[in-house]
C-alpha cells in the first residue's frame, strides 16, 4: 500500500510540474501574441508592457483553472459553459504550442520536422496535465474538499 502511495506522489509531482509548465507556456504564448514572436525570451519579455504581462498571466491562470475544473463545468447542461470549456482547451493548446515553439525553436537556424513534433507532443501533454491531475487526485481521494 505504501509503495502505491509513493508512486501516486511521484505521478502527482510530475503532473503538477507539467501543469506549472502549462501555465508558463500559456503565459509566454499569450505574451508572445501581444509582444511578437522572438526566440530571445528575455528580449520578448522586456518588449511587453506591464498590462500585457498582467493580462497574459491572468489569462494563463484562468485557462488552466478552467481545465482543472472541467468535470464541474461539464455538470452544467448549457451550451455556454461547455463552449467556454472547449474554447479554454483549444486556446490552452494553441498558446502552449506557441509559447513552447517561440521559446525553443530558432527559425533563423532552420526548423526541422522533429522539432515541431516534439513541440506539438509537449503542448498536447501539458494541455492534458491539468485534466490528469484532477483525475489522479480524485481517484486517490486526495481531493476531499473540492466536491
Amino acid at each position: 500500500m505504501e509503495e502505491r502511495l509513493n508512486v501516486t506522489k511521484i505521478i502527482l509531482g510530475i503532473l503538477i510540474a507539467l501543469t506549472v509548465w502549462d501555465v508558463l507556456t500559456t503565459y509566454y504564448g499569450t505574451l508572445s501574441a501581444f509582444a511578437g514572436f522572438d526566440n530571445n525570451i528575455m528580449q520578448n519579455l522586456g518588449r511587453a508592457n506591464g498590462a500585457q504581462h498582467i493580462t497574459s498571466l491572468l489569462f494563463a491562470v484562468a485557462v488552466v483553472t478552467l481545465i482543472i475544473c472541467y468535470r464541474h463545468i461539464l455538470k452544467f447542461r448549457n451550451w455556454f459553459t461547455r463552449f467556454i470549456l472547449y474554447a479554454a482547451f483549444f486556446i490552452d493548446f494553441v498558446t502552449s504550442f506557441y509559447g513552447t515553439a517561440s521559446a525553443t525553436i530558432s527559425v533563423s537556424t532552420g526548423v526541422e520536422g522533429l522539432q515541431w513534433v516534439i513541440v506539438t507532443i509537449l503542448a498536447i501533454i501539458t494541455t492534458a496535465a491539468p485534466i490528469f491531475l484532477h483525475q489522479v487526485m480524485e481517484s486517490t481521494g486526495t481531493q476531499s474538499d473540492f466536491h
